[in-house]
């Protein structure tokens, strides 16, 4: 088993006997023994051993279960199927890969081949584990059924069409997780038409209400490539008219990223197909691509998403339309709109299948069930593995055939991210007879990868480094805090000194503002002794002026006496009047 999985007792056994030998050097050597016990060689190279062993034709494959006493599983059969496989398709390598025991690798070709991959596994992987558990319903809603399409979207699981002994479906029903309860939806207006081999995709239109898209199929009369959209909140179907649409076909892969969908492959009236197309509003685009992959139908397309990746992965199929198996796996980058063969995986890979179904959840895509060729039939398989992305590795999950009741067909298959359950609805039983029989997968334990912890511990390291630059950047802040508060303080003494000599003028110039004060009162008092003495002279101007009219008046009657005596006295007589007159003005000024 190509498998780094592959836990036996001899290797505990070993790293036992390795523990005992470090039992001197203290709890140190304990510790690491105790590690190396549960993830083993981190750094240890893939196992190349495939042991693949023919078993009758018409038989499906079991898993066994592991032996009490020796504590390894043992290897799964594998179908002999895949040398016919080989012999009718020599160009594909992965069918002649399951056709042959894979040849032994030296160790610089599987260093070569491990460099070749960025995110190739380099440590242990465990399996993971499921409870499973069988969910019982009167199968009155949901009834037996093949080929039906089921989509989760909100934690509700959406289940449309399917066939039933050359009748096929056209209703909708609806699963609810959280009671296991079905309801058939009432649909109101008109519906596509019953049909198989159509895909079915759930998403979220602009307005972040539910919206399934069925596209092509088989209506039991002839190919449609018609695109039909179920509102979930108002329960109506609606014709989408679209453009350059691909031509009418089934058996193809659709499924959605973000507001795109993506289609690939399926059979149309001239046979399988290799053509790629994408849907985005109301026209269709045919995909790039220099290197496409081999014709084929009834594959799926998974659109996986991760903080690294977003492309569309497509997985096994039909590539003869007749029942050639193939399971190659392919990727389409979205962004660089390249598609490449994922050839380098680790672990053990599914065998060659076709309508199987699968699903996207947590960096894993799940495989489950389908049908394979046998020497001279066909045949349906019953085993589910899971690929993880990151780590390009697949897994081999742990599900014994007796728990499904020999249900050899796993039917479709849905995930609910709120409980992280896998439900599987119908299908086929052993005989090929369709079964309404319902089915859940709670993962048990996670899956152990050495990469996801690599990354974990990246990123815890790159979160220590950002937090030793953060507390490096506070140490620096809050040394130049302290170097401004020190200047600070610095700047506050000197405030506090000029403050002191501010308050030392201030009361120098209170002080001159009292002797101000002092000064303006002794003014005051100077201003009305020198206002009285003004007010004395104004009253001495206005007897001066008294006096001056006096004057005037005795001017002007001495004037008007003068000329009297010039007309009746002579002028002697006069200058004795005016020497007398003289004279008594000389009285008077005595007088004064």
């Amino acid at each position: 088993m190509s498998d780094l999985s592959d836990f036996s007792a001899s290797d505990f056994s070993r790293e036992s006997d390795t523990s005992d030998n470090e039992k001197g050097s203290g709890k140190k050597g304990e510790k690491k023994s105790l590690n190396q016990k549960l993830f083993g060689k981190l750094k240890r190279s893939t196992k190349t051993d495939v042991k693949v062993e023919a078993v009758d034709s018409d038989s499906a494959p079991e898993v066994k279960d592991a032996k009490k006493d020796g504590g390894k599983p043992q290897e799964s059969k594998k179908p002999a199927g895949g040398d016919a496989i080989s012999k009718t398709s020599k160009d594909t390598k992965t069918e002649q890969s399951n056709a042959k025991p894979a040849a032994k690798e030296s160790a610089a070709t599987r260093k070569g081949r491990e460099s070749s991959s960025p995110e190739s596994a380099t440590g242990i992987l465990s399996p993971p584990d499921f409870f499973f558990s069988s969910i019982v319903h009167d199968g009155k809603v949901f009834q037996a059924r093949t080929e039906h399409l089921v989509v989760e979207f909100n934690n509700i699981i959406y289940i449309w069409g399917g066939s039933q002994a050359g009748t096929i479906y056209d209703d909708l029903i609806s699963f609810d997780p959280s009671s296991n309860t079905f309801s058939t939806i009432a649909v109101s207006g008109k519906r596509p038409s019953a049909r198989t081999g159509a895909s079915l995709v759930a998403r979220a239109d602009r307005g972040g209400h539910g919206l399934l898209t069925l596209w092509g199929g088989h209506d039991g009369e002839k190919l449609t490539n018609q695109t039909w959209n179920f509102d979930t909140t108002t329960r109506t179907w609606t014709n989408v008219a679209t453009k350059s649409t691909p031509s009418a076909r089934k058996g193809h892969s659709m499924c959605g990223s973000g507001d795109a969908l993506y289609l690939f492959g399926g059979m149309d009236s001239v046979g399988v197909t290799a053509d790629g197309y994408v849907l985005k509003g109301e026209k269709w685009t045919k995909l790039k691509g220099d290197e496409l992959p081999p014709a084929r139908c009834f594959h799926t397309g998974t659109i996986a998403n991760t903080s690294k990746v977003n492309a569309m992965f497509v997985f096994g199929g039909d590539l003869s339309g007749s029942g050639r198996p193939a399971n190659d796996l392919w990727r389409y980058d979205i962004k660089r709109e390249e598609w490449s063969l994922i050839s380098d995986a680790s672990g053990e890979a599914p065998a060659p299948r076709f309508k199987h179904a699968s699903a996207f959840y947590e960096e894993r895509i799940w495989i489950s069930g389908g049908q394979t060729a046998g020497w001279f039939s066909i045949y349906a398989v019953s085993d589910f593995f899971a690929y993880d992305v990151a780590a390009n590795y697949w897994f081999k999950c742990d599900v014994a055939v007796k728990q499904l009741g020999y249900h050899a067909n796993f039917g479709s298959l849905a995930l609910v991210p709120q409980t992280k359950a896998l439900y599987i609805f119908g299908g086929s039983d052993s005989r090929g007879q369709p079964t309404s029989d319902v089915y859940r997968l709670a993962p048990v334990c996670t899956t152990f990868a050495v990469l996801d912890l690599r990354r974990e511990l990246t990123e815890t390291s790159s979160e220590i480094k950002q937090m030793q630059e953060e507390v490096d950047k506070s140490a620096v802040a809050a040394g130049r805090t302290i170097e401004l508060a020190a200047a600070l303080e610095k700047d506050t003494i000197a405030a506090l000194s000029k403050v002191a000599d501010l308050s030392l003028d201030v009361d120098s110039f209170q002080k001159g503002i009292a002797d101000m004060i002092a000064t303006s009162s002794a003014c005051k008092e100077n201003v009305e002794r020198v206002r009285q003495r003004l007010d004395s002279m104004e009253l001495k101007f206005v007897t001066f002026a008294q006096f001056e009219r006096k004057f005037e008046l005795i001017e002007a009657s001495i004037t008007e006496i003068f000329k009297k005596l010039e007309d009746k006295a002579d002028t002697s007589a006069v200058r004795k009047i005016a020497s007398q007159i003289h004279g008594s003005d000389s009285d008077d000024d005595n007088s004064d």
